[in-house]
């Protein structure tokens, strides 16, 4: 987009380009030009000498919104978005992650231009300083942004997750996830809303519907943390409708029904158990004895599912509170030889209890207490 250009990229899909100078991705250049980016992903793209390897704004505008940029790299500054010059960029409901710098800013280079970033998440970031955000003039608005988990390989000031330099003003507008030295790196006072320097809880980069975005998962404090409403956007990155629960999430991820969960398998020849967490990790053990009937639950109420066996031929219940192979912690008998076990939260108070059915009586017999 050169002087005056204006374009409108919507559901595109921008990737594997290589610039030698600046704009991997895409390049916009002049005071009255603007880029508008809808439902797109910029993706490994690549800046070999300079600027912006996803994308890079030299004045003008730049309006993105439900899109992810990832994975691009550029030689100096901003691997996913270097901005300079008058002008004003707004992320709303962004994916930033997995870009590499290779000097200032991995995730954002700011320069000059008013930048608005609403429910964006920037993560797993990587530059020699400033891995998710760097601000070397102008204004940066963070509002419900996770902003963490990011890198800087220098050794001396990495300022992994923000760093500025400067005439700089970086603003938080409220109930944003930082990371631990975030603010002070950048110079600026966290919202009393803010999260600061907790673990995001978030899988890894996965198309889940839209452009690929980072799932809250399961205990994320990201959830529902967006207490007075949802700024500026009615829906997250995917389209999905905020809230899903009581308040809106933090970042451009809305938790719902459609979240990973963990995945199991048991080999009921050899009690072989394999599970496979959200963020794809295997764990595989053995527990149990051949004929027993695997089961899973949340025994000790740590939030936490873990194995269980139910022995039909005498009605012995073994529960472990750790998915590994080992004795089971919690031993008793329950029903009689050919009940059938029921695992759940019988009774909602958060912790799972062990129920059996008796298939000759056609009758459910509930036990709100382990033993």
């Amino acid at each position: 987009f050169n002087d005056g250009g204006t374009g409108t990229l919507s559901k595109t899909l921008v990737t594997g380009n290589v610039a030698q100078v600046s704009g991997g991705g895409i390049h916009s250049v002049g005071a009255t030009s603007a880029v508008t980016l809808i439902d797109s992903e910029v993706a490994d793209n690549e800046a070999v000498q300079d600027h912006g390897g996803g994308l890079s704004v030299s004045s003008g505008t730049a309006t993105v919104s439900n899109s992810t940029l990832s994975a691009n790299t550029s030689g100096n500054d901003g691997g996913g978005l270097y901005a300079v010059g008058v002008g004003t960029v707004v992320f709303t409901n962004v994916t930033v992650s997995g870009n590499t710098g290779g000097s200032l800013g991995g995730g954002v280079f700011l320069r000059d231009p008013a930048l608005t970033i609403t429910h964006t998440t920037i993560f797993e970031n990587d530059a020699f300083r400033g891995g998710g955000l760097w601000v070397a003039g102008g204004t940066a608005n963070l509002r419900a942004t996770v902003l963490t988990g990011n890198t800087g390989s220098s050794g001396v000031a990495p300022n992994p997750d923000c760093g500025q330099f400067g005439a700089v003003t970086v603003i938080s507008t409220g109930f944003n996830l930082l990371g631990a030295n975030a603010a002070a790196d950048c110079a600026f006072t966290p919202a009393g809303t803010d999260l600061v320097g907790v673990d995001p809880r978030l899988g890894p980069l996965l198309d889940a519907g839209g452009p690929k975005t980072h799932a809250l998962l399961i205990g994320s404090p990201a959830r529902d943390a967006v207490v007075n409403g949802c700024p500026a956007s009615p829906t997250d990155a995917r389209g999905v409708t905020r809230p899903q629960g009581p308040f809106c999430d933090i970042g451009a991820f809305e938790a719902g029904a459609d979240e990973p969960n963990s995945v199991g398998l048991v080999d009921p020849a050899a009690m072989r158990w394999h599970l496979l967490d959200p963020l794809g990790n295997e764990s595989t053990f053995f527990y149990g004895a051949p004929g027993d009937l695997p089961m899973v639950g949340d025994w000790d109420c740590d939030g936490t599912d873990t194995a269980g066996a139910y022995r039909q031929s005498d009605g012995f219940v073994y529960l472990r509170n750790s998915n590994e192979t080992g004795i089971g912690e919690i031993r008793f008998f329950l029903g009689i030889p050919g009940d059938v076990p029921l695992a759940g939260d019988f009774n909602g108070d958060g912790c799972d209890t062990v129920s059996v059915y008796r298939k000759s009586q056609g009758r459910v017999f509930i036990s709100n207490v382990l033993g």
